[in-house]
């Protein structure tokens, strides 16, 4: 945020917006599913996914959708206004700028998950 202080534009607000976007409701999934598909099983052999614990789905940005072209037009504004930059109201025309944002594909991250349960093994 600092570096981008420097030469802060609304198409620099976009692509970070567009990049949250992405990082949240897809790389994260996708990574989360990564480590426990949807048919993994526990260490019982249950269903991993039961229960509470309900089997996600990433999203993908789409600039059709209202819902994705507000929360990236929402988060561009704010990013903006931090930087004393005037707000774009115009939703269709921010979705498509972020349509056109080069975002990285995912690639898999290995994180140590501890799982209920398994907390007091380890302090043994």
């Amino acid at each position: 945020m600092i570096e981008m202080k420097r030469s802060a534009t609304y198409e620099k607000c976009v692509e970070v917006a567009r990049l949250h976007f992405d990082e949240n409701f897809d790389h994260q999934i996708q990574n989360l599913l990564y480590m426990f598909p949807s048919d993994h099983k526990d260490k019982e052999g249950q269903p991993f996914w039961s229960g509470p614990k309900r089997c996600p789905s990433n999203v993908q940005f789409n600039p059709e959708d209202p819902l994705h072209a507000s929360f990236v037009q929402s988060c561009a504004n704010l990013l903006a206004f931090s930087f004393g930059i005037a707000p774009n109201q115009n939703q269709w025309e921010v979705a498509q700028f972020a349509s056109r944002v080069h975002a990285p594909a995912f690639v898999p991250k290995k994180i140590k998950v501890q799982l209920p349960g398994e907390e007091n093994k380890q302090q043994e």
